[in-house]
């Protein structure tokens, strides 16, 4: 987590979309559960995430679509940042059977 936020430190340039994992918080990073609204989106969803290795590989399969992405960097080596496209994101959810992501509507 502390690698992460260093991260995060030297990039003010990025805002998550989504973070996602387990562990220690430090006070400055705010960390979402499983159980908050579309976090991380089980759906893919374009803009930044981070997420931990083990969420990708666990939680019955629901994030195993970042599989199929390069990640822009690795922090900490567990945790993984991507930059999701809104063409990587539809051609995921082509591939996924889910609807086009709506940038109007947020879905």
């Amino acid at each position: 987590m502390i690698f992460l936020q260093e991260w995060m430190d030297k990039h003010p340039e990025v805002r998550f979309d989504s973070i996602g994992f387990e562990g220690i918080v430090p006070h400055k990073l705010v960390i979402r559960t499983p159980h908050d609204a579309g976090l991380p989106p089980s759906t893919p969803t374009p803009g930044w995430h981070a997420i931990g290795i083990n969420w990708i590989h666990t939680r019955g399969g629901a994030f195993e679509y970042f599989l199929e992405l390069e990640p822009y960097d690795v922090v900490g080596y567990t945790v993984y940042i991507y930059h999701v496209s809104e063409d990587d994101a539809n051609r995921l959810r082509r591939k996924m059977g889910k609807p086009k992501w709506n940038s109007e509507l947020k879905m």
